[in-house]
C-alpha cells in the first residue's frame, strides 16, 4: 500500500488510481470485518475524499493524532492506532526503554477502550514492559502515572473535547508531558515504513494479561495521584465551615471526572456537591451537549438548571479525559455567568500568590508558566507581585518542559501554569493540564472569598480595576478543503507575504514571527532574535496594545485567531472585537 506525506507531489491521474488501489486492497483484505468493508464505499464519490482516506496518513505530531472515526489510512481506527503504537514503540526502544515500559490509559469515547487495548497488546508484543489503566482514566493521571511507575512513554486514548466523532492517541515521554518535535517527526516517519494491517494481528488482550505481559493497574495509582493533588491545596484545613456549606453543581460531560473530582472534593472538605446525572453517564456519544467542552457556555446548561433547582452558586464542568475545567458563577441578579479560560485562570492566579504571601509560603524566585497566546492581564499580575512570568506555545508540554527545568537547576520554584483554553496546573506532580486538580483549587478560591463577602465575578472586577481591563477572544476559522493542511499552509503563507499593517486603524509597531524566529519593530525595521524553537506562528501588536496571534490548530482543521486588547469595559471589547475579526478574516 502506497501512502503519501504530501498529495501535491504526485500527479492528480496517479493519485485517483493509487487511491483506487488502496481502496481496493483494504477492502479485499481479510483483516477487516464485512461491516468495515461495507463503510468503505461511502468514501468513493468524491475523488479528492477518495485520495485523502486512502492516500494518506493523520499527522503523527507533539500532540499524537487525532481525527474523526473510520476506516482507511487517515481515520483514527484499530489499524491507525496499531500502527501508531508499532512506531512508538520503535521509539521506546531506540531509548532502551523497554524494561522501564509504557503506561495506557483511555477516555469515555466510543472505541476508547477498544483502542487501549489494542495499543496495549501491539507494546507487549514488541517485548515492551506494558501498564494499563482498569477503566478509563483522566489525562493528567496518565501524566502522572508515567512519572509514578517510572516509565518509559505513555498514552492516552482521547480526542479530549472534540465532538462524538473524533478519537486520537495522546503520546507521552518520561519526563510525563507530551512527546517533543523530534521525537513526533521521528515516529510520524516510522508510521510510513511498517504494514498497517499487520500492526493490528494477533491482539489478543486477555492472553497477554494472563501470561504476565500486560500489567492491569487501578485504584492505587488513583489513591496516590489524589493525594499529590491535595498537597497543592491552598487553604487545607481552613474554612471548614464555609467549605461545607459551599453548595457546588458538577458534570463531567460524560466523560472521565465522573469518579476522582467528586472524590478530591469530599477529601477536601467539600461535602454539598451535587452532580448532574444525566452527564454522570459515561456515553462516548455526548447526547446532553453538542460540544463536550466546558469552553463552551452550552456545556453548562444541564448544570445551571440544576443549581437553579437545589440553589447553588457554582457550576463546575470538566471535558470528557478531565484536563480542562470551567465555572458558572451566581451573580447577585440570580443569572449564572460562565468566566473564560484566561479569567479562570487570572483569578487563581492572584488567589494563589495572596494566599501564599498570607500564609508567608510563596518562594521569592516563584515562577508563572502560560502560552503565548493567554492574556497579558497575567503579565500585568506577576509585574506587580515580582513574580517570574515564562511565555512558551501552545501545548502544555511546554509548560511541562519548564517545570523540569526549573527541578532541575533550581533557579525558579513553579507556582502555577496555564492555557487560555481552560488548561491549569496548580503542582508539579504532572506534566499536563489538570482539571482534578484545578476543580479543588477554583472551589478553594470560591470558599475563600465566599468566606468574605466576594463572589468570582465581583473579585474578577477588582481584578480589572487593580490591573486595568483586558479583553481576549479567540476566533476559529474553520478549513473545510480536503487537504486542509495545504490550505492552513497556505493561508499563513498569506499573513506573511502581506502582513497587517494597520488594526482597527491602529498602526501595527511589531511584527513576530516564530517560524523564522524574527520579531521586527515596523517602526525602527530593526530585527531581534526569539529565543524559542521555530513554531508556525504569527504576532502583531499595534501602537495601543491590541494583539492578535495567527496559529494553525495542531490538531483539527482550523487557523486560530487570537485577539487581545484593552478597552473602557466589555460592551466596549466586545465593539472592537467585532471590528478586528471582520478586519483579519477578511483579509
Amino acid at each position: 500500500m502506497k501512502l503519501f506525506k504530501d498529495l501535491k507531489s504526485v500527479d492528480a491521474e496517479t493519485r485517483i488510481r493509487l487511491a483506487k488501489e488502496n481502496y481496493l486492497i483494504w477492502k479485499n483484505s481479510d483483516a477487516l470485518t464485512e461491516e468495515e468493508k461495507a463503510s468503505l464505499d461511502e468514501f468513493c464519490a468524491d475523488h479528492e475524499l477518495m485520495e485523502r482516506v486512502f492516500l494518506t496518513l493523520l499527522e503523527f505530531g507533539t500532540a499524537g493524532i487525532r481525527g474523526k472515526m473510520h476506516m482507511g489510512s487517515s481515520g483514527i481506527n484499530r489499524f491507525t492506532v496499531a500502527l501508531a503504537t508499532k512506531a512508538l514503540a520503535y521509539a521506546v526502544k531506540e531509548a532502551k526503554g523497554e524494561g522501564r515500559g509504557v503506561v495506557i490509559a483511555c477516555d469515555s469515547r466510543n472505541n476508547s477502550a477498544e483502542f487501549a487495548k489494542i495499543t496495549a497488546c501491539v507494546l507487549a508484543k514488541e517485548g515492551i514492559k506494558t501498564y494499563i489503566f482498569d477503566r478509563l482514566r483522566p489525562t493528567p493521571e496518565l501524566s502522572y502515572a508515567i512519572l509514578k511507575l517510572n516509565c518509559q512513554a505513555g498514552v492516552n486514548i482521547t480526542a479530549s473535547h472534540n465532538t462524538k466523532e473524533y478519537n486520537g492517541y495522546k503520546a507521552y515521554w518520561d519526563n510525563g508531558a507530551q512527546i517533543g518535535i523530534e521525537l513526533a517527526k521521528t515516529i510520524a516517519d516510522k508510521c510510513y515504513e511498517y504494514d498497517l494491517f499487520q500492526c493490528a494481528r494477533d491482539c489478543d488482550f486477555d492472553k497477554l494479561v494472563s501470561d504476565g505481559s500486560i500489567t492491569v493497574i487501578g485504584e492505587e495509582v488513583d489513591n496516590a495521584y489524589l493525594g499529590e493533588v491535595l498537597k497543592t491545596s491552598v487553604i487545607g484545613e481552613g474554612l471548614k465551615d464555609v467549605k461545607r456549606e459551599l453548595q457546588i453543581v458538577y458534570t463531567p460531560l460524560h466523560g472521565t471526572g465522573y469518579k476522582l473530582v467528586p472524590k478530591i472534593l469530599r477529601l477536601a472538605g467539600f461535602e454539598n456537591v451535587v452532580t448532574v446525572p444525566e452527564q454522570m453517564v459515561l456515553d462516548g456519544n455526548f447526547p446532553t451537549v453538542k460540544k463536550p467542552n466546558p469552553q463552551d457556555m452550552n456545556a453548562f446548561d444541564q448544570g445551571i438548571a440544576l443549581a437553579n433547582k437545589v440553589g447553588s452558586e457554582v457550576v463546575l464542568a470538566t471535558d470528557p479525559d478531565a484536563d480542562r475545567a470551567g465555572i458558572a458563577i451566581r451573580c447577585k441578579d440570580g443569572s449564572f455567568k460562565v468566566l473564560t479560560g484566561n479569567q479562570i485562570g487570572c483569578l487563581l492566579l492572584e488567589f494563589l500568590i495572596n494566599a501564599k504571601k498570607k500564609e508567608n509560603k510563596l518562594p521569592a524566585n516563584s515562577a508563572v508558566v502560560m502560552s503565548l497566546v493567554s492574556t497579558s492581564l497575567a503579565d500585568r499580575i506577576c509585574k506587580a507581585n515580582g513574580i517570574k512570568l515564562f511565555r512558551v506555545y501552545t501545548g502544555f508540554k511546554y509548560i511541562g518542559e519548564k517545570i523540569g527545568e526549573f527541578e532541575s537547576s533550581g533557579e525558579y520554584s513553579y507556582l502555577f501554569g496555564f492555557e487560555e483554553s481552560h488548561g491549569y496546573l496548580g503542582g508539579t506532580y504532572a506534566r499536563d493540564k489538570d482539571a482534578v486538580g484545578a476543580v479543588m483549587l477554583i472551589c478553594e478560591m470560591t470558599a475563600f472569598y465566599k468566606s468574605r463577602g466576594r463572589s468570582l465575578v465581583e473579585v474578577m472586577d477588582e481584578i480589572y480595576s487593580k490591573y486595568g481591563f483586558v479583553s481576549d477572544k479567540t476566533y476559529e476559522l474553520n478549513i473545510t478543503e480536503v487537504d486542509y493542511i495545504s490550505k492552513m499552509a497556505s493561508i499563513m503563507a498569506d499573513f506573511r507575504s502581506s502582513p497587517l499593517k494597520t488594526i482597527d486603524g491602529e498602526r501595527v509597531t511589531v511584527m513576530d514571527d516564530y517560524k523564522s524566529l524574527e520579531s521586527t519593530d515596523l517602526i525602527t525595521m530593526k530585527k531581534t532574535r526569539i529565543e524559542l524553537p521555530s513554531e508556525n506562528m504569527l504576532s502583531f501588536t499595534t501602537e495601543k496594545s491590541t494583539r492578535i496571534i495567527v496559529r494553525p490548530s495542531g490538531t483539527e482543521p482550523k487557523i486560530k485567531i487570537y485577539v487581545s486588547l484593552e478597552a473602557e469595559d466589555q460592551e466596549a471589547a466586545n465593539e472592537k472585537y467585532q471590528r478586528v475579526i471582520n478586519e483579519v478574516v477578511k483579509k
